[in-house]
Parts: C-alpha cells; sequence; structure tokens
C-alpha cells in the first residue's frame, strides 16, 4: 500500500482521540428545511459511509413544518434547531462548532449519493492523511428526466484546522487549503428543478436578496460578484451579468488569475447566451493577450470562441479556436492541466460529448471552406461507441459530406459502424438526418438508395434502400421481395417506414401485416411523410381502399388514419369527382370504425357528446351523405356543417364539398330556368295551333311535351282539347313500382 504523508495541521487539536486528537474520523453536517420529500433518500445514502468509517451525523434544521425532523430522528439524535436568520453560513457553522471528526463533509437534503465507496477508501486506507480537503462530483439536474446535467466537482469535504469556518450568507464555502483529493463518488442534486415558475421564482428571490445584502455590505466581494453574475445568467439577465463580470475583472486583474478567469468565463458566457457573437470573440482575444498558465478554463474559452466564429461565418477563425479546444482537450486527459480547478464552476464543455461537438462544428466549418476531404477526417475521428445525451448532429454533416464528394459511401460506412454498436438513438439520429436530406435534395434519392441497395445485411435503411431503387426501377419482383423482408421482421417503433406502406399500397398488397407492426401513435407521422415525399400519395390511398377493406379494429384505424390524410391533401391536385367519392370513402369508414369501438347507444344525439371529436364528425358526416343518397339537399348541408363544427381539422375538405353542392344546386336551377323557358315557347306555339284549327298538330306537339311534363296544368288542358289523354296502361306506368 502506498504510504501517505499526513498533512500539518495549523494547530494541533485538543484532546487526545485516535484521529490526529479528534474523536471520530468523519463528522457529516446537514442544513435542512422542509425536505420530507429528498431526505430519505439523502440520509439512506450516507449509511455505508458511515457504517463503515468511524463517524457521526448532525443535523441542523431551521424551523420545518413537515416530517423532516421525524425522518431525520431515524439516522441520528444529534439534531441541532437553529432559528432561520437569513445566513446560510451561520446556519452551516452551528454544526461545525459541534462536530468531533477530524473531517466534515456537508451536503444538503435534496441531494443524495449513488455510491459512497471512494470516500470509503479515502478514509479507511489512511490517504486521507495526505490532504486537507477532497471533492465530490455534485450532478446537476435541469429537468424531471434525469436526462440532462452539469457535473460540477463540489469541495465539500474538509480537514478539521483552528479557525475553520463557513463564509458568505449565500452560496457558502470554507476557506480551501490544498492539496485536494478529487474523488469520482457523485451526489444526485435536483435542487435548481423546480414544480412551477411560483418555486423558481421565490427561491430565485431569496437568494438574489441574500447576494445583493453581501455586496451592499462589501461590494469587492469577489465570490459575491461570482455568485451574482452566475444567478444574472440564470434569470436570464444578461446584461446585469456583464456588469458584475466587468467589476470583478476590473478588482482581481490578470494576476489573480484565478478569479480572473472565473470572471472572464461568466462575461463570456453571458455574451454567449445572449447571442452577442462578436463580444464573445473579443472577450476571449482580451483574455488570450494576457498569456496566462493554461487552465481548465480555456476549454471553456475556445469552445465558446469556436461556435461564435462559426455563427459569425469567421470559417478559419472557428477552426483556429476548435482545434485550440482539441489540443487543450488531450492535454486535459493526459493530466497536463490542473483538474483541481473544476472545484471552482460548473464546465459545459468538458466531456467526450463536447469533444465530438466541437468535431462536428470544425466539419461544418472545412465544408464551408470547401475542403471536403478534410471535414471527412474530422468525422471519422468521432467517438460513435459513447451514447448522446444531446442531439446528434454528425449524421447531417455526414450527408452534406457525402453530397459534396458524390461519394455516397460515406453515409453507408457510418450507418454499418451504428448498427454494430445497436444504439438505438444514434440509428434515429441518422435515419432522421436521411429524410431531412432527401426532402431537401430530392434529386440524389436515386443515387443514395443505390448505394445502400447495394449492400448486404438485414438493416432498416438497407432494406428500405433497395425497396425504393426497385420502385424508381420499376421491378416489381425486387420490390415485392423487399416488402416479404419487411413484412417477417419485427419494427422498431422509432423508424420511419413511410415508404413500406406507402408501397405496399402502390403494389396492392396486404396491408394488415404491416399494421399491425406499426405502432398507432405513429401512423399519423407516417401518413404525412408519405403525403410529403409522394405527390401521388392521395391517388394510391383511395385506389387501395377502392380494393382493399379491413373488419378489424385495427384495420380500421389505419383506413381512417390513412383515408384522412389523403382527405387533407390539396383538393386542387384532384379531379372533384374523385375527392367526393375519397371523402365519401373516408366518412364511411370513420362511421364503420367508431361502430365498432363504441357502444350503439351512444350514436343518439343525446349521448353523443361523450364521443371524441372524430367520432362526432363520423356520425353527421354519416347523416349528410345518408340524406345525399336521398336527395335531401337541406339535411345534407346541415349535416355537413355539423359535422365541420365538431371537427373542424375538416374545414378544407367540407367547405370544398359545400361549394361543389352549391355550384351542382346553381347548375340544376340555370338548367330548370332554361327548360321553363323553352318549355314556355312550346305552350305559346301550341295555344295557336289551336286557335287556327291546326288540332292533329297541337295534338302531336302536345304528346311531346307530356313526356317531359306529365304533371303540368296547361300540359293536362292541351290534352283535353286536342283528345290525347293517357290510357290507362299509360297512366298504370306512372305509378310507384
Amino acid at each position: 500500500m502506498k504510504a501517505y504523508i499526513p498533512a500539518k495541521h495549523a494547530a494541533a487539536p485538543k484532546g487526545k482521540g485516535p484521529f490526529h486528537g479528534h474523536e471520530i474520523r468523519l463528522t457529516v453536517g446537514l442544513i435542512v428545511k422542509n425536505e420530507e420529500k429528498t431526505l430519505e433518500k439523502c440520509l439512506s445514502s450516507l449509511k455505508p459511509l458511515l457504517e463503515a468509517v468511524p463517524s457521526e451525523l448532525i443535523v441542523t434544521d431551521t424551523g420545518s413544518t413537515d416530517r423532516t425532523v421525524e425522518i431525520a430522528e431515524k439516522y441520528t439524535g444529534h439534531i441541532i434547531r437553529f432559528p432561520w436568520c437569513g445566513d446560510f453560513s451561520a446556519a452551516r457553522n452551528t454544526g461545525l462548532k459541534a462536530a468531533r471528526g477530524e473531517w466534515f463533509l456537508f451536503l444538503d437534503g435534496d441531494e443524495w449519493f449513488e455510491d459512497t465507496a471512494g470516500l470509503v477508501r479515502f478514509f479507511n486506507s489512511g490517504e486521507c492523511g495526505g490532504y486537507w480537503a477532497a471533492s465530490y462530483i455534485q450532478r446537476n439536474y435541469t429537468d424531471q428526466t434525469g436526462e440532462t446535467f452539469h457535473d460540477y466537482h463540489a469541495c465539500r469535504v474538509y480537514r478539521m484546522y483552528e479557525g475553520i469556518h463557513f463564509r458568505n450568507k449565500v452560496h457558502e464555502d470554507i476557506a480551501l487549503r490544498p492539496p485536494v483529493k478529487m474523488l469520482d463518488d457523485y451526489v444526485h442534486h435536483y435542487g435548481y428543478v423546480f414544480r412551477n415558475v411560483e418555486e423558481k421564482e421565490r427561491k430565485d428571490r431569496r437568494n438574489r436578496d441574500l447576494l445583493l445584502e453581501e455586496l451592499k455590505e462589501n461590494p469587492k466581494d469577489r465570490k459575491a460578484l461570482i455568485q451574482a453574475a452566475d444567478r444574472a445568467i440564470i434569470r436570464g439577465e444578461y446584461e446585469k451579468a456583464v456588469e458584475y463580470a466587468d467589476k470583478g475583472i476590473a478588482i482581481s486583474g490578470p494576476e489573480d488569475r484565478l478569479t480572473y478567469s472565473r470572471m472572464t468565463f461568466y462575461r463570456m458566457r453571458a455574451y454567449f447566451l445572449w447571442g452577442c457573437h462578436e463580444d464573445v470573440l473579443n472577450t476571449l482575444t482580451e483574455f488570450l493577450s494576457h498569456k496566462l498558465r493554461p487552465s481548465v478554463f480555456d476549454l471553456e474559452f475556445f469552445r465558446m470562441g469556436q461556435i461564435s466564429a462559426f455563427s459569425l461565418k469567421r470559417y478559419g477563425e472557428a477552426l483556429k479556436y476548435g482545434r485550440g479546444y482539441l489540443r487543450f482537450y488531450r492535454n486535459y486527459l493526459d493530466g497536463k492541466i490542473d483538474h483541481a480547478l473544476l472545484m471552482c464552476n460548473i464546465f459545459y464543455f468538458i466531456s467526450p460529448e463536447s469533444r465530438d461537438q466541437c468535431l462536428v462544428v470544425n466539419a461544418r466549418a472545412l465544408l464551408a471552406e470547401e475542403k471536403p476531404k478534410e471535414a471527412l477526417d474530422c468525422l471519422r475521428k468521432l467517438d460513435l461507441s459513447r451514447k448522446n445525451s444531446t442531439k446528434n448532429e454528425s449524421p447531417a454533416v455526414c450527408f452534406e459530406l457525402a453530397g459534396r464528394l458524390g461519394d455516397w459511401s460515406v453515409p453507408v460506412e457510418y450507418y454499418r459502424k451504428l448498427l454494430k454498436l445497436d444504439d438505438t438513438g444514434k440509428l434515429r439520429d441518422f435515419e432522421r438526418a436521411a429524410e431531412s436530406y432527401l426532402l431537401k435534395y430530392p434529386s440524389r434519392q436515386a443515387a443514395v438508395c443505390e448505394a445502400f441497395a447495394r449492400e448486404e445485411g438485414d438493416g432498416d435503411c438497407f432494406l428500405l434502400g433497395r425497396l425504393c431503387c426497385a420502385e424508381l426501377n420499376k421491378d416489381r419482383k425486387a420490390a415485392l421481395a423487399a416488402l416479404d423482408r419487411f413484412g417477417q421482421k419485427s419494427w422498431r417503433q422509432d423508424f420511419n417506414y413511410a415508404d413500406v406502406l406507402y408501397y405496399a399500397m402502390k403494389e396492392k398488397i396486404n396491408l394488415m401485416p404491416f399494421l399491425l407492426k406499426t405502432d398507432p401513435e405513429n401512423l399519423p407521422t407516417f401518413a404525412s411523410n408519405m403525403q410529403r415525399q409522394h405527390p401521388d400519395f392521395a391517388d394510391v390511398v383511395f385506389g387501395y381502399f377502392n380494393m382493399y377493406s379491413f373488419e378489424n379494429v385495427r384495420g380500421l384505424s389505419g383506413t381512417v388514419c390513412l383515408l384522412e390524410r389523403a382527405v387533407l391533401t390539396r383538393e386542387a391536385e384532384r379531379d372533384a369527382e374523385q375527392y367526393g367519392r375519397l371523402f365519401r370513402s373516408y366518412a364511411d369508414s370513420s362511421v364503420k370504425y367508431a361502430r365498432a369501438v363504441y357502444k350503439r347507444e351512444l350514436f343518439t344525439p343525446s349521448n353523443l357528446a361523450v364521443l371524441p371529436r372524430r367520432s362526432r364528425f363520423a356520425y353527421y358526416a354519416g347523416q349528410a351523405f345518408a340524406a345525399r343518397d336521398r336527395s335531401d339537399g337541406v339535411h345534407y348541408l346541415s349535416g355537413l356543417r355539423a359535422a365541420l363544427k365538431e371537427y373542424p381539422v375538416m374545414k378544407e375538405p367540407v367547405r370544398f364539398l359545400l361549394e361543389r353542392f352549391e355550384k351542382e344546386q346553381d347548375e340544376r336551377d340555370k338548367k330548370a330556368g332554361e327548360f321553363n323557358i323553352l318549355a314556355g315557347q312550346v305552350k305559346r306555339k301550341i295555344e295557336t295551333l289551336l286557335r287556327t284549327g291546326n288540332l292533329e298538330q297541337a295534338g302531336q306537339v302536345t304528346a311531346q311535351l307530356a313526356k317531359l311534363m306529365p304533371e303540368d296544368q296547361d300540359v293536362l288542358r292541351f290534352q283535353k282539347l286536342t283528345h290525347t289523354e293517357p290510357t290507362m296502361k299509360e297512366l298504370a306506368s306512372r305509378l310507384p313500382q
């Protein structure tokens, strides 16, 4: 075992305890107030540490009104009641003064350890004898899901020394004495995830007031200025943050390297988030002019400089800072840059993910400078094996790069690597980038499909490439083979199978096996994608469902979804008669689906309100078309209007049908008017013939007119005068059958 040299104490501790004069090795101190929701997690996570290391737990309660004290009493009998006085250091110092341990660890009731094995080894191995302090990682989450967070190396473990105390009313800490041990143990911290805006504002207002009070008492307090700049950034008050940072820079100067770096960090970050990229670059230039010893802050500065320069389309400058960042990152990993400064700030660009994002921006800059081969070198340095926690932009660059090079083997190679990893998140990012690119450049679809179609393997993109390529080449046998393979394999819920469904309908094969594999929640998205990518989508859907119909609920649901998207396609693109039949088919399928899902007694005007909007629409649309079949134009129109009121999504299709009906009615009225004019002329001719004694000719004309207007009173009168009344046989033929 490695021998550790104990750190010298500023003054020998009182007492004769076994731990350099102390009774126990460690005191763990908390201050709490109304922490019942998280305190159990916090204290139970400390049990392995407290049981493995000679230690004690002290809880200082500052006025809880919930079960906080009751929970704390399950873990310790040492609970201090402290009346809140608006000073976090004062509350912390009560526990610190009562501590019996050689070391003091503090944390909050809303954070809990994932594991304390590193701390246990640090204390029980004797390694702690070589340090004055230790830090663990505080993982600060930004939302309740726990998917996004920032790690901060919090120095929360201190060796007791004469005069040790907490300072500052808010964001309190203890004066640090090196050396410091950097531990990998971490706590989960949800302290800045809020249930509502009011809770966030209440905590922010409390911290801000305490900081302002601190600055009022001591305007040159460097830590208070740093914290004020940090809080201003969190509130989005970037101008105020710059103001605080500038005061700190003026007070410290480059001579105080740490404070100067921290103040510059907040100044630059405020400008960065504010979108003032020119100011970011000016601040970076000023900082670099002092030629300070490199530190972890340089990683943040160079990364912000790279992004800002790229945003300003200063691609050469972006490459300079991007390459600088990568150089510093390598030195950071090799231990050539002091990691202890990680305890000073939350850093946003010190991670493998940030390194990959830097490579992507470099690749984009090289593409902008017409250097695609160098851009390809950047992409090939990406660590694809690591899981991404943010949006992965490299696939989009991959397709853009392939387009510039005219080499579609680049995305194929990329996709093959992803298939080996079986990382669904990365696969989804790649597939979405492919969809987006082909929508932007549809003329390149054939070349991309051919590149993927040539590849062996069962990856979804390879199969889809074969299917699309077969359809483009009108190779029905190959298309059916690809569709058959898609029908056999399991489907990923996050893959876009829109083309598979579209070509299945186009080839007039049974769609049901594919609908059963499709998550019903994904089907509307697939239908929308088909509509955007295939101009004949509506015709294909209509033609398919003229041939096929489904009786089961899953099939009816798919029918309604696809027909609805087809109906919502602009009606101007299709024949009016066909559009009417398409809408009728959609309405009939909707009614059929609704009646298959809901009880029959719900389909009455009094109970209809409990049905979903789409089902209410289906009911009224069905009523409208039933009226149309009876030639009841009044109820047809009122039914369509009632349907539209229930489901406004159908505004354009219903408007089209209403306008079409009104146009047809106008045409009927026009024809009726023209007929009446002609009939009037014929009647006048018959009267003239009767007056002139041409009875036989008048009878012949009357007989012709009677065929068109058998019930007209004038015609009946002419028949009597000309003795051309209908026979009994003729009258019987007019009776309803």
